[in-house]
């Protein structure tokens, strides 16, 4: 006599075991992925340089020298150097961008305010003098 098809009570109860493991699987893996809030926000300096009349020796200096003063002040937490390549609008006067990231205001303040962090702003004028811009910002991943 053959079997009619359908679901027996054993195979329904596999089926919803399964299932529920498979759901704790990825609910685990989605809560490791990614915070569900927003990153805090991070006090950052910016650093614009416009054109140098001789880029190989900004580079040289801003590498060699510069540089290392930067990331000796305290309380940085991470710097990002972008060289500009160009602009959608055509040519650009700036050159580099370098952005100093701290914890929040204070101590970016902080640093700014430590023997390093006047080392570093001292040492501007011997290489970028007329070429450099500065900015406060926050900054925040998305």
């Amino acid at each position: 006599m053959p079997r009619k098809a359908g679901l027996n009570v054993a195979t329904v109860a596999r089926l919803l075991l399964c299932l529920s493991v498979m759901v704790s699987i990825v609910s685990t893996a989605l809560a490791q992925e990614k915070p569900t809030t927003p990153a805090e926000p991070m006090a950052k300096l910016i650093v614009v340089y416009r054109t140098p009349r001789d880029p190989a020796e900004f580079d040289r200096y801003y590498a060699q020298v510069h540089t290392p003063i930067v990331k000796r002040i305290s309380g940085l937490r991470r710097l990002e150097v972008t060289r500009l390549t160009g602009a959608p609008s055509g040519a650009s006067d700036l050159y580099l961008i370098a952005e100093l990231y701290f914890d929040n205001a204070a101590a970016r303040e902080a640093a700014l305010s430590s023997n390093e962090g006047k080392a570093a702003e001292a040492d501007l004028p011997n290489f970028a003098q007329g070429i450099v811009s500065v900015y406060f910002g926050v900054g925040r991943e998305l």
